[in-house]
């Protein structure tokens, strides 16, 4: 998601559909500006009912955490508090800033590199042993 770019564009309601129950909804102009801003690429799937309701669902008895990203400014609830608040960044600033930073430090992109591939050959040894003892299995089957 990036940041808006250029002049804001005119938003007029529309009616969606939600993705679960078929129920018609109107997403507003002022939803539309909100997702715009923030930089949303696709349209709602759910009423903003539904959102609320899948929201209050997912975050049930946890505690949840307001914040803000530090580069770009988009609003986020994460489950644990942050050991400084004031440093946190989305998914994308993150990645952005990781990147600036294996391109200043070489020795560290390769670290970072091999511990991937490392743990890739590592996960193809795994499913290769799951296929064994499946096969295994298979073969170990008797029906009555």
């Amino acid at each position: 998601m990036k940041p808006p770019t250029g002049p804001k564009p005119e938003f007029q309601d529309i009616t969606l559909y939600d993705q679960d129950t078929g129920e018609p909804f109107i997403f507003t102009a002022k939803e539309q500006e909100f997702f715009w801003r923030q930089g949303f690429t696709n349209v709602p799937k759910h009423s903003p009912e539904r959102r609320k309701l899948l929201r209050d669902q997912r975050f049930a008895g946890k505690d949840v955490f307001n914040v803000t990203c530090k580069q770009c400014g988009k609003v986020g609830k994460i489950l644990q508090k942050p050991p400084y608040p004031r440093e946190v960044y989305c998914e994308n600033c993150f990645k952005q800033n990781w990147e600036a930073y294996l391109d200043k430090h070489p020795d560290v992109r390769e670290i970072h590199e091999q511990a991937a591939r490392e743990i890739e050959a590592e996960r193809a040894t795994m499913k290769a042993q799951q296929a064994v003892v499946a096969t295994n299995e298979a073969e170990a089957y008797q029906p009555y």
